[in-house]
C-alpha cells in the first residue's frame, strides 16, 4: 500500500517478478512532485482504457468525460524523469 513516509516522501511499494516468480520487493521513495508526475503520466497512459467504478476524478478528465472539467496544465516548467518523448 502506498503511504507517506515520516520524512514527507511517498513510499511506493514495488514487487519485481520474472515469469510470475517474485524476484525482489522494495519501497521506492518519491518526493511529492515525483509522485504527482507519476500519477499524471499513469492517467495519460491509461487513456482509452475502461474506467473502473470508484476511480479518481482525474481519470475522467484525461478521457474527456463531459461530466468532469478538464484541468489546466500546471505552469511549473517541471520535466518528468519518466518522459520518453521530447
Amino acid at each position: 500500500m502506498v503511504r507517506r513516509a515520516a520524512d514527507g516522501r511517498i513510499a511506493l511499494p514495488m514487487r519485481i517478478r520474472q515469469d510470475s516468480a517474485p524476484v525482489a520487493e522494495t519501497l521506492v521513495p518519491l518526493s511529492p512532485v515525483e509522485a504527482e508526475l507519476l500519477h499524471a503520466q499513469l492517467c495519460h497512459a491509461l487513456d482509452g482504457e475502461p474506467i473502473p467504478e470508484g476511480s479518481p476524478n482525474c481519470r475522467y478528465s484525461v478521457q474527456g468525460d463531459p461530466r468532469r472539467p478538464t484541468p489546466r496544465r500546471p505552469k511549473s516548467g517541471l520535466d518528468s524523469p519518466w518522459a520518453t518523448e521530447r
